[in-house]
C-alpha cells in the first residue's frame, strides 16, 4: 500500500500483525502502535494465523515532519528549552 500525503496510525488490539514498512519488518502485538508517514510503502510480510483486530486512522498534517533516529531524551530536552509559536509533537514510529 501507499498513502499519498496522509499519515496512518494502526493500533493493534489482537496480533500478531506482520508489516514490512519500506523493507523494515515490524510485528505488532496487543497495544502496539505504528505510525506510517506519508509516501511510505508498506505491506504484510507473513500470515497471521490466529486472526487480528486493530483500529486505524488517517490524518493530514500542515507541518513538515522531521524524522529522527536519536534517543528521545535529548529531543524532549530540546523541545522544553525551545520557545516556538508553532505547536510541535513527538510521535514515535513504533511504540
Amino acid at each position: 500500500m501507499f498513502h499519498k500525503g496522509d499519515y496512518e496510525v494502526i493500533l493493534c488490539i489482537k496480533g500478531p500483525i506482520h508489516l514490512a514498512v519500506e523493507h523494515k519488518h515490524f510485528t505488532l502485538q496487543r497495544d502496539d502502535i505504528i505510525v506510517l508517514p506519508p509516501f511510505t510503502h508498506f505491506q504484510g510480510f507473513d500470515d497471521s494465523t490466529e486472526g487480528v483486530d486493530f483500529y486505524w486512522l488517517h490524518f493530514f498534517s500542515r507541518q513538515q515532519d522531521h524524522p529522527f533516529e536519536d534517543q528521545i531524551a535529548p529531543v524532549i530536552n530540546s523541545l522544553k528549552d525551545h520557545n516556538s509559536d508553532r505547536p510541535e509533537i513527538i510521535l514515535p514510529m513504533f511504540f
